[in-house]
C-alpha cells in the first residue's frame, strides 16, 4: 500500500503516510487503485485499528469472500463508479 495524492472537488489533497489517525468527526475514505495485467488475483484488506486502549484488525472483503482482480491484457476494461452508477466501460 502506497499513499498517493488525490483530489477533493477541485482541491488537490497531499498524500499522507501511514499510520493514519482519524476521529469520529474526521472520517476518512481510502480509494484503492488496483491493476492486474497478466494475473488472476484474489485479495482482502486488513485494517489494524486502535481506540481508547482497545485494538483489533478489521478484515475488508466482498461480503465474506476475497475481492477478485483478473488480468486485463486483451480484454475489455470496466471501472466501478459508485453504487448509483455501477460498472461502466473504462475510457
Amino acid at each position: 500500500l502506497r499513499p498517493v495524492p488525490g483530489t477533493q472537488g477541485d482541491i488537490e489533497v497531499p498524500a499522507v503516510d501511514f499510520p493514519y489517525k482519524v476521529t469520529s468527526e474526521d472520517v476518512e475514505v481510502f480509494n484503492l487503485d488496483m491493476t492486474a495485467v497478466s494475473y488472476d488475483v484474489t485479495w482482502y484488506l486488513e485494517l489494524e485499528w486502535a481506540s481508547g486502549g482497545n485494538e483489533g484488525t478489521l478484515r475488508i472483503d466482498d461480503r465474506g469472500k476475497p475481492f477478485r482482480l483478473s488480468g486485463m491484457k486483451g480484454r475489455p476494461e470496466y471501472i466501478y463508479g459508485n453504487e448509483e452508477v455501477g460498472w461502466e466501460p473504462a475510457t
